[in-house]
């Protein structure tokens, strides 16, 4: 595992299916009950950041270097950046805000301090929300790194793939550092999110 290699230091806290039900958010519950995991994960891992304080990854965070050096904010976080469809949205004004996903904030990997305003920020989307709709439909068409930039526009976040300072002490790495997909690559690399669904493989009775 690359977190051992690289981060020997770190303490893992795993999240399982009891414990997040523990949390008694009604968006987690019901996303559980519909074995929508990836959606109950979006919304645990803020609250066991804002929580507890440390370094989320998902499970197929692949690292080929520790994280230390780019962890000296209060709230760290990388950017998600498709560049095919930034172009397309470009030429696309048409477009809803829910319907832009080409640039955003990585979901996969991220690090705050505990009881950080920006972590309560983003969790408030999903304590404010239900996953199944009054009319019994699922809310799946808007994902966490979208939340996530929605959210931090109000400490000052733009749609632009490079290092951003903002308020609350927060910074936002370019996606280089961290690709959000195995089909891009950088030398500058510290990490790459697989992109396996790993989450799948979770067994339903944890």
């Amino acid at each position: 595992m690359s977190w051992i290699k690289y981060m020997p230091d770190y303490r893992i806290m795993w999240w399982t299916k009891r414990k997040a039900l523990s949390s008694e958010i009604p968006f987690v519950k019901e996303a559980i009950e519909q074995k929508k995991w990836a959606f109950a994960a979006d919304a645990i891992r803020l609250y066991a950041v804002y929580n507890y304080g440390g370094l989320y990854m998902d499970s197929d965070i692949l690292l080929y270097k520790s994280l230390d050096k780019l962890l000296t904010h209060r709230n760290v976080f990388f950017s998600e950046n498709y560049p095919d469809r930034v172009e397309y949205e470009s030429l696309h004004p048409e477009l809803t805000k829910e319907e832009k996903w080409g640039q955003e904030i990585q979901a996969a990997c991220f690090a705050a301090q505990k009881g950080s305003n920006v972590i309560a920020e983003i969790l408030n989307h999903y304590l404010n929300s239900h996953f199944i709709d009054k009319d019994g439909t699922l809310s799946t068409s808007v994902v966490a790194p979208q939340i996530f930039a929605w959210a931090m526009e109000k400490f000052g976040y733009i749609y632009t793939d490079r290092k951003q300072i903002l308020s609350d002490d927060t910074v936002v790495y370019p996606s280089s550092l961290i690709l959000c997909n195995p089909r891009f690559t950088s030398e500058n690399k510290y990490a790459i999110h697989l992109c396996t669904q790993s989450w799948k493989e979770v067994s339903q009775n944890q």
